[in-house]
């Protein structure tokens, strides 16, 4: 055979091989923002969103606690919470619902985290307690009279309502959380004083799950025994917001404090 031949065999090759690249590269266009419009869409994709409220901002510095504030305190406190959460989790993210020098206007912090539509939404604040061990209260958002009541996905709810989105979720992390604070480990160290549903303002407009933790110390820095407390009674909760494909789970770096 001729190298012409050969030649017209291998200019066959090439235009076949150019053909197919093209067919792969709009298969590619077509397919790729369909997939990644279907993650985008698909809440399984998503990442954890947890949004910490720390008490005061920077007009209201909360109540005394002996040698400092509230407000002191809690930003301590919801800053060693986000690390001890992004430690043991991954596909998750952890912001502050406002920064230490802002001034916070009313229903501020519940826009905030409706718009950016977070799972859990975790308001801290802290009073004096003398007697005995530190003391922990959680909060759920009611008004002490609700009913069993349907979503209306298309009906306009006004923000005292919002709670109703989550409240039987809300109501079931109440109790999970109660579980854990009631165990032997953590009674060594804090006394738990319930958990009660309330119309408790800091909750206010908030339409995910959102919980209210009250702690009462007796010295600024008591916070700090509670942490590990916290942590591990949060985790029955991330984990029931999670699902295989979110994939929230628990990571192998455990969480030590510093």
């Amino acid at each position: 055979m001729s190298l012409k031949f050969f030649g017209k065999i291998r200019n066959r090759k090439n235009r076949v091989g150019k053909i197919i690249d093209i067919k792969f590269l709009a298969f590619l266009c077509l397919f790729t923002p369909l997939v990644a419009r279907q993650m985008f869409d698909d809440d399984s994709y998503k990442p954890l969103t947890i949004m910490l409220d720390p008490a005061g901002d920077s007009q209201n510095a909360g109540r005394i606690l002996h040698d400092t504030f509230e407000r002191g305190v809690a930003i301590q406190c919801a800053q060693k919470i986000k690390d001890g959460l992004t430690s043991k989790y991954r596909n998750m993210n952890v912001v502050f619902s406002h920064q230490p020098g802002e001034i916070i206007s009313e229903l501020h912090n519940a826009n905030f985290a409706n718009r950016l539509a977070t799972d859990l939404y975790l308001s801290l604040h802290f009073c004096v307690e003398k007697k005995g061990k530190p003391k922990l209260w959680l909060y759920q958002f009611s008004y002490g009279n609700d009913m069993p009541h349907t979503i209306l996905d298309l009906s306009f709810y006004p923000y005292e309502k919002a709670y109703l989105f989550s409240y039987n979720q809300t109501a079931d992390a109440l109790k999970d959380m109660s579980q854990v604070f009631e165990q032997e480990s953590c009674k060594n160290v804090l006394d738990f004083q319930g958990a009660f549903s309330l119309p408790f303002k800091p909750l206010i407009g908030v339409k995910g799950m959102a919980i209210g933790i009250e702690m009462g110390i007796d010295h600024s820095g008591d916070w700090y025994k509670l942490l590990d407390s916290l942590l591990n009674a949060l985790e029955p909760v991330i984990m029931s917001l999670s699902n295989p494909k979110r994939d929230a789970v628990i990571s192998n770096e455990s969480y030590e404090v510093d």
